[in-house]
């Protein structure tokens, strides 16, 4: 747990020094943030420094106690308020319950002895409460950016910790994390736990993921005053992030050194279509952003994709028309605003050279492991040269093993619980044996070749019927429906709708 802010409010400054010199605040786990005289200070003190627990005099000139916390509890509801007073005090004391003070503590009662036993008590029930706090924050970002509510939502929030939350200032870094293009939904699990980690390793701050690939940070912006110290800090902050082992290569950082409650943020992020965006496929070469400079949607055209570019490369198969389409692509998406059509883009492309390929080589390439377009752009042509380069071979002759297992496949596909042991049956092999003579002979695994006469028989009947996505992944061997989507897009770039709609078979 980091150390607990403390700052401690009296206008007798004989008083307030014993106080503060009366323990070993430090070992304890606490510092002393601040000193003030009176709760008018005081108040200015808690709006720059927001320490974690205030211990405070009720009887002062020109804001009493009471009047503090009233001023405190505004800003926080869950903040730590001790009040000292002494016998004559004590009705007033009982009253700052009722405003909200935690304790409150008898001037002449205090020693060394009683000092620590009520830190120690306090620093317990902190560090409960700021692992309660931090779940409940990061809950209410998840629900407010990943299930895109209305900004009007907050004004309908009953809970007054959520309602006080969502309206606190904060300064703000948005992470975006490079994930695989066309990537399954489960690859991005990783995105949580990293989240979680920098929860654990930077307690000031709450983190929570908004996206599948987008992870928020608040910070407090009332730790520094200037707008140029909290971009500074934010900057520093950020580098302090990427020093960290946790964070992959390519995360982009996004920052928002202004002041805004989370409703004016919200509104902020979709009006700049943050979620849509990809920073680290736009331009990974510049790592971090500010927010304030990014233009807003309609002042630059968006990325549109025009099939019509691949025809040469679609009648030629030559990787030097391959090239140029992704040079011309590279220009587009320089001067475009943002890349929502861009799955679209890699899908068609892919789909272009897949088949190419496969008519070449008689075997699928699988979608390239990319994190930007430039990566991407490359791997395309990598797997255009390396396949369409060579001189064609031959389709190889299979021996009679082979070939039967081959029709035993093409027989049996839309059962589900086709294994390899039950095709090794079916032509009296060991399944270790077929396996090593399959791919040494028809020069991919049997397993490939399983999932590919599947997919065949898929798209065959997603161009020829309108059948229900979930009914053709049953007729071709899959148990579900969400396990089919996913393997066809591994394997096609495409989803089975996507793959209906590309080819003009709407839905």
């Amino acid at each position: 747990m980091k150390t607990i802010s403390v700052l401690l409010v009296d206008d007798d400054r004989i008083l307030l020094d014993n106080l503060a010199s009366i323990c070993d605040w430090e070992a304890l786990g606490f510092h002393i943030a601040g000193k003030a005289m009176n709760g008018v200070q005081a108040g200015n003190m808690y709006k720059k420094l927001r320490p974690d627990l205030v211990i405070s005099d009720i009887v002062m000139p020109a804001m009493d106690g009471i009047g503090l916390l009233k001023q405190i509890m505004e800003q926080d509801p869950s903040a730590w308020v001790i009040l000292l007073s002494s016998y004559e005090d004590f009705d007033y004391a009982k009253q700052g319950i009722l405003y909200g003070a935690r304790d409150y503590m008898l001037k002449n009662e205090i020693t060394p002895e009683t000092i620590t036993e009520k830190l120690l008590l306090i620093r317990s029930r902190i560090a409960k409460q700021q692992q309660e706090t931090a779940l409940f924050r990061a809950n209410a970002l998840a629900d407010l950016f990943r299930h895109q509510h209305n900004t009007s939502t907050a004004d309908m929030l009953s809970s007054t910790a959520l309602r006080s939350f969502v309206y606190q200032s904060f300064c703000y870094v948005i992470l975006d994390i490079p994930t695989r293009l066309n990537a399954p939904e489960e690859e991005t699990g990783p995105v949580w736990d990293l989240a979680k980690t920098l929860s654990e390793r930077f307690p000031e701050e709450t983190a929570a993921t908004i996206a599948d690939h987008q992870i928020l940070l608040l910070t407090d912006p009332a730790a520094v005053a200037s707008h140029l110290e909290r971009y500074d800090r934010l900057h520093r902050f950020c580098e302090e992030l990427r020093q960290t082992d946790c964070l992959p290569a390519g995360t982009v950082f996004l920052l928002s050194a202004t002041p805004r409650d989370l409703v004016d943020f919200y509104r902020l992020y979709t009006a700049h279509m943050l979620r849509k965006r990809h920073f680290a496929r736009m331009d990974p070469d510049t790592p971090v952003w500010q927010i304030e400079d990014l233009h807003l949607p309609d002042e630059l055209p968006a990325f549109s994709f025009d099939r019509k570019i691949c025809r040469t490369f679609e009648k030629t198969g030559d990787p030097e028309a391959l090239e140029v389409v992704l040079q011309d692509l590279q220009e587009q998406i320089a001067q475009a605003e943002g890349l929502d059509s861009f799955e679209e883009c890699a899908a068609f492309l892919f789909g272009c050279v897949s088949d190419r390929i496969y008519e070449q080589t008689h075997l699928r390439p699988q979608f390239p492991q990319a994190y930007t377009y430039r990566d991407y752009f490359a791997s395309l042509q990598k797997l255009c040269r390396d396949a369409l380069s060579r001189t064609p071979q031959p389709i190889r002759s299979c021996s009679p093993a082979v070939q039967r297992a081959m029709e035993y496949v093409e027989a049996h596909y839309a059962e589900p619980d086709l294994s390899i042991a039950e095709i090794a049956e079916s032509v009296n092999l060991s399944a270790n044996y077929l396996t090593s003579l399959f791919r040494e002979e028809a020069g991919m695994k049997l397993k490939a070749f399983v999932t590919e006469v599947r997919m065949q028989k898929a798209r065959q009947l997603l161009l020829s019927s309108l059948d229900p996505v979930s009914e053709i992944a049953a007729r071709v061997g899959f148990s579900s429906g969400q396990y089919f989507s996913q393997a066809f897009q591994k394997h096609s770039g495409l989803t089975p709708k996507e793959y209906r709609r590309n080819n003009g078979h709407e839905e």
